[in-house]
């Protein structure tokens, strides 16, 4: 399974994130238990979805230790991407 992988660490609820992509990809922020479900092809939750446009923000719904995952569904190939908490 090849993504891109930010570990934000704890982050409050109210917070949002913002990512910068130069192509179309799926942005998928979760916790740590559903990321744990991702990386081993189980079902998992997120928010987030498949983005066209840049920047994408996403709003941190509580406090958690979080991650956001870049995943190009399948397709191979370079991504440039950044990754921040926004207050």
């Amino acid at each position: 399974m090849n993504f891109i992988k930010y570990d934000l660490g704890p982050v409050a609820g109210g917070n949002k994130v913002r990512v910068t992509l130069d192509i179309q990809a799926n942005v998928m922020l979760m916790d740590r238990m559903n990321f744990s479900l991702y990386n081993d092809s189980l079902a998992f939750k997120y928010f987030g979805g498949y983005y066209k446009n840049s920047p994408v923000t996403i709003d941190v719904p509580d406090t958690d230790h979080w991650y956001v995952i870049i995943d190009l569904g399948g397709a191979a190939g370079p991504v440039k991407t950044t990754c921040s908490v926004i207050s």
